[in-house]
């Protein structure tokens, strides 16, 4: 009966704090900088600035409370805690080539990267250590991680065959799911309630998904912006977008509509949604 009241305290102190409402946010990187909106109040808050280098792709481990993000101008892999408790500071975590995209493993906390120069995908610790090459797959760009299933799915931009391809996290089973040929995908999120995986044409603007066993293709929008599409985060049926000076929000239910939540004077590069309700739950609730 212990245990009973004390589950149930702890679910009641939950669904108070669901109605009160929790403050989601959405990071973002422009050149050199990274922000975040209170997709509450739509207010912008500068994160991080003079970070000298593009940030195509963010990742948060909500265990450490760390965002890792990829600074491909200066070959490295960054992080910064967040939400931030102090004046915002990074740290580097290990040297890479012209990084482009990153993604965290949070059952085995690694974060992994793909490497534009060398067609590499890598992995570390979160703290840096243990670098390890996972494979090498001509010219790779965008990633994203099924912790669930344990599958590195990722974008290839070849100049025979684009593509999206998968392996296992340690690069054995090189698949391809999927060509997108002459297409550059330059972003992919996965939404697990659907077991769908999500990606953007940078060239067209087409917003895409397919089920994990490569069947049911399907285009969900198109921004009709060329060769301004940037990176995707899938939140349930939402889909957050980087598209060219805008922030795109597509809602895919109960039909498909997008809309532009903010504009900066430069190009949106990476986008990450966070979510304090999971946050909490993470930190407060050990049933």
């Amino acid at each position: 009966m212990k245990w009973y009241m004390l589950i149930l305290t702890k679910l009641m102190i939950i669904v108070c704090l669901i109605s009160e409402g929790f403050q989601n946010k959405l990071i973002f990187s422009i050149t050199s900088a990274i922000k975040e909106i209170n997709l509450h109040t739509r207010e912008i808050t500068d994160l991080l600035i003079d970070i000298e280098s593009n940030v195509h792709s963010m990742d948060y481990d909500y265990t450490n409370k760390y965002i890792y993000f990829a600074r491909e101008d200066k070959d490295d892999i960054s992080r910064f805690r967040y939400p931030p408790n102090q004046a915002n500071t990074y740290t580097t975590v290990t040297d890479a080539d012209r990084p482009i995209s990153v993604a965290i493993d949070p059952v085995y906390n690694h974060v992994y990267w793909t490497e534009r120069n060398t067609g590499k995908i890598y992995r570390c610790n979160f703290d840096g250590a243990n670098k390890t090459e996972i494979l090498q797959d001509g010219k790779v760009y965008a990633l994203t991680l099924d912790h669930r299933n344990r599958w590195l799915y990722y974008s290839t931009n070849n100049k025979i065959n684009n593509s999206i391809r998968r392996s296992r996290l340690d690069g054995s089973g090189k698949q391809t799911l999927v060509s997108v040929h002459p297409q550059l995908v330059t972003g992919l999120s996965i939404d697990f309630d659907e077991d769908r995986l999500f990606w953007m044409e940078y060239g067209n603007g087409n917003l895409k998904s397919i089920y994990f066993d490569g069947s049911n293709v399907s285009i969900v929008i198109s921004t009709n912006t060329t060769n301004g599409n940037g990176d995707i985060d899938v939140h349930g049926s939402t889909i957050y977008c980087s598209n060219d000076l805008n922030v795109l929000i597509v809602e895919v239910l109960p039909i498909t509509t997008a809309n532009v939540i903010h504009t900066e004077r430069g190009r949106i590069l990476g986008v990450l949604y966070y979510e304090e309700k999971r946050k909490f739950i993470h930190e407060n609730v050990r049933l």
